[in-house]
């Protein structure tokens, strides 16, 4: 459980913040936590990396994220290791991150034969920058999501404002 409060680097957090496998980080109930990157450049304020059952982030706000990854990055690059349908990404709140590919959230399966999954459920996306594609959300080469209750406002890219599926994703 994450307790109330803003979480940056002015606290010691130093970034990205890696969820590690199996585990869910959770706001406590009635609780809207901050992890915010200052606009540091980063490579995302969380990275998930070939996620198993109940690898998920649950109730935050995430904010500031620059650079290569914006908000958060998952990845797979080995689909025996992880699970189908991980990580769960609900009810948070993405405000103001920015990165070339999915400013708030990148999805991507890293090597050939891989497939990258992630559901991502009742989020908030605010002010979020797709540099290049996908303002809030970018699911690239191997990548599948599924996406629905989310509401988007103010996200910009060059294509797709809200949401770029790549090809070779679903």
């Amino acid at each position: 459980m994450v307790r109330d409060g803003t979480y940056d680097s002015a606290l010691g957090e130093s970034f990205p913040i890696a969820v590690k496998r199996g585990v869910t980080v959770r706001a406590q109930a009635g609780h809207r936590p901050v992890v915010d990157a200052k606009a540091a450049i980063v490579s995302g304020v969380f990275t998930i990396d070939n996620a198993i059952a109940h690898t998920a982030i649950h109730g935050l706000t995430i904010t500031g994220g620059r650079g290569s990854y914006g908000g958060l990055k998952i990845t797979t690059d080995d689909t025996q290791a992880s699970t189908q349908g991980w990580p769960r990404i609900t009810y948070n709140r993405f405000d103001d991150n920015s990165a070339a590919y999915g400013g708030a959230i990148n999805l991507e399966g890293l090597s050939p034969g891989t497939v990258c999954t992630a559901s991502i459920v009742g989020n908030m996306f605010t002010g979020n920058l797709g540099v290049l594609r996908g303002g809030a959300i970018g699911v690239r080469a191997r990548g599948e999501a599924y996406i629905t209750g989310n509401n988007f406002v103010g996200n910009v890219a060059d294509d797709g404002g809200a949401i770029f599926v790549g090809t070779c994703a679903r």
